[in-house]
């Protein structure tokens, strides 16, 4: 979603309902979308959004650790005093096609995620192993994550078991919480 995207959204999200509760996430926050995701923080909070889940990807598109980034993990560890959830969210974020996808994985994870599902169909090992390299990395920087959301909420059985193996408090799918 860009900013102006969910910028237009705002007047509809942030109207007041009989509950008063609302849960808005910014999605794909690396060093790369520092500056975009601080434009739709900075939109939320105009809104009344005091707090959001922030979902960080640790290498977005393989093009190096977001905790190597001293100026981003300062920026994070500020928002999350503030309130702000750090989610692992993914941590390549890319899926790479390959040799002989059927239709309906070609469909998922080319064009409803414009490549972008890697943890579609990514057995539990290698699931475990991501997710808890990202908290790992996260933790060392001194950030807390206690959620993993996989890219485009796309996560399979072993996916969900590895990120409860790996401590992960919840997860989100398409369909559930």
């Amino acid at each position: 979603m860009t900013e102006a995207v969910a910028a237009d959204f705002l007047p509809v999200l942030a109207a007041e309902s009989p509950r008063r509760s609302f849960i808005g996430s910014v999605h794909d926050v690396a060093p790369r979308t520092r500056e975009a995701s601080g434009k739709i923080i900075a939109a939320l909070k105009d809104a009344g959004v005091r707090t959001a889940s922030l979902l960080v990807v640790p290498n977005y598109h393989r093009q190096g650790s977001a905790t190597e980034d001293a100026g981003f993990v300062s920026w994070l560890r500020d928002l999350e005093a503030r309130g702000y959830e750090i989610v692992i969210h993914g941590y390549f974020h890319q899926r790479p096609g390959r040799a002989n996808e059927r239709i309906t994985e070609k469909f998922m994870t080319r064009i409803y995620t414009r490549d972008e599902g890697e943890f579609y169909d990514l057995d539990y090992d290698e699931a475990f192993a991501r997710i808890t390299r990202a908290r790992d990395e996260f933790k060392a920087a001194r950030l807390s994550p206690l959620g993993f959301v996989a890219p485009a909420w796309l996560l399979n059985a072993e996916g969900e078991r590895a990120a409860r193996d790996a401590g992960m408090q919840y997860t989100t799918r398409i369909d559930s919480v």
